[in-house]
């Protein structure tokens, strides 16, 4: 059964990186792409922006691409995506624009989605082959659907997977231990489940951000879990809001209640 498509917003001048991953994710995925260009008024439409290169051009030779054009504000256009789609695939918010420019789309999106938000960085994406995928936990609150988002995007990539938790206290090496002896509890099931998928589990110390950043130095996808949060500031605090503004890979931000395709086959024992 194919799922629902993998859906790509595009606003303003977004890099054709968006595009290209968001093909990559579809054909892994093997469901359709659908391509919404985002416009604040009927007078501002344009052509459809960026034509496919040479990678997405092999892509496009086995998914099925629909291309939208939406008239609205992007982050309200955005959301109401969500019942079509698997997941959604943004372009970075953009912090070198001026103040008169800039915006939040993406993190109000990826903050507030029903579903999980791709969230892919202004800079050049590496090509070659994935080093692996990596999940950022708050050991204390790890929630299923974030592992098992994270293990379906290893598995779909064919690389490893590192779970990583920063412990806070860098000079604090029992309380490290301690952290990695829970953290560890929590993964054993799932690679029982999984046992062709190498699992590592990382208790860093320091700052879980800043952990996360130096951890994902060698990953291909940075999995984080939504804020469940209401609280209209929570999102600018958050440890996925500030991922997001300082990754230089894709970020996954995953709500907590994420169910895979093939929720069976990744429920843990």
């Amino acid at each position: 059964m194919q799922e629902q498509a993998v859906v790509v917003g595009l606003t303003d001048e977004q890099s054709p990186n968006v595009i290209r991953f968001a093909l990559d994710e579809a054909y892994r995925r093997r469901t359709s792409l659908r391509i919404v260009h985002v416009v604040a008024h009927t007078g501002g439409a344009d052509e459809m922006i960026h034509q496919p290169d040479g990678h997405a051009l092999k892509q496009l030779e086995h998914v099925p691409v629909e291309r939208v054009t939406l008239f609205g504000e992007a982050t309200e256009v955005l959301l109401a995506e969500c019942d079509r789609a698997s997941c959604l695939v943004l372009g970075a918010d953009d912090p070198g624009r001026a103040p008169t420019r800039r915006s939040e789309v993406a993190q109000q999106v990826a903050l507030h989605a029903t579903i999980p938000v791709i969230v892919v960085p202004l800079t050049a994406i590496p090509r070659g082959p994935a080093p692996l995928v990596l999940l950022a936990v708050d050991h204390a609150h790890t929630a299923a659907g974030q592992i098992a988002y994270a293990i379906e995007a290893a598995e779909e990539r064919g690389t490893g997977l590192d779970v990583v938790a920063g412990a806070g206290v860098t000079s604090d090496y029992p309380g490290r231990m301690a952290d990695t002896l829970r953290l560890e509890d929590v993964i054993d099931p799932w690679r029982q489940a999984h046992p062709n998928l190498p699992i590592r589990v990382l208790v860093e110390g320091g700052h879980p951000v800043d952990s996360c950043l130096e951890a994902a130095t060698h990953a291909c996808l940075i999995v984080v879990g939504r804020p469940e949060s209401k609280h209209p500031r929570i999102g600018s605090r958050s440890v996925a809001a500030s991922i997001l503004r300082r990754a230089e890979v894709p970020v996954a931000v995953v709500p907590h209640s994420y169910e895979p395709s093939d929720a069976a086959a990744l429920a843990p024992l």
